[in-house]
């Protein structure tokens, strides 16, 4: 329905895209969608037409939320580039104003990053 309501607002649905969306719903409306298919201009049926392949490189996000600890507490979250430096992200992990206030004064005694997951800082 998410995919409808967004359909909905765009003024040209390309022929590519109504025609995958079609075979993705064929197994749970199949009569409609084969009327609609049909319509198309299509002679076969919709279940003879090949699944969509899967395109690895749109499922991967270009920007990430990752959390950030002091002292085993999440203080904040500091949204990244999926591919930002580690240094990079320590840095802005700094600059979050709930993280700035626990670590006020004190003394970092260790920087915990792991990749595209969290920021850990022990004070």
């Amino acid at each position: 329905m998410e995919l409808v309501h967004s359909m909905s607002k765009e003024d040209i649905i390309e022929v590519d895209t109504w025609n995958t969306f079609l075979t993705i719903l064929a197994p749970f409306a199949p009569f409609m969608t084969e009327e609609l298919w049909a319509r198309q201009g299509h002679s076969e049926s919709v279940h003879k037409n090949a699944w969509p392949r899967l395109q690895k490189k749109l499922l991967e996000e270009s920007t990430i939320t990752i959390p950030v600890q002091v002292n085993g507490k999440i203080r904040g979250t500091v949204t990244i580039s999926a591919h930002e430096e580690e240094k990079e992200v320590v840095s802005r992990a700094l600059q979050v104003p709930m993280v700035k206030k626990y670590l006020d004064g004190k003394k970092i005694v260790k920087t915990i990053y792991i990749q595209g997951k969290i920021v850990t800082f022990v004070v």
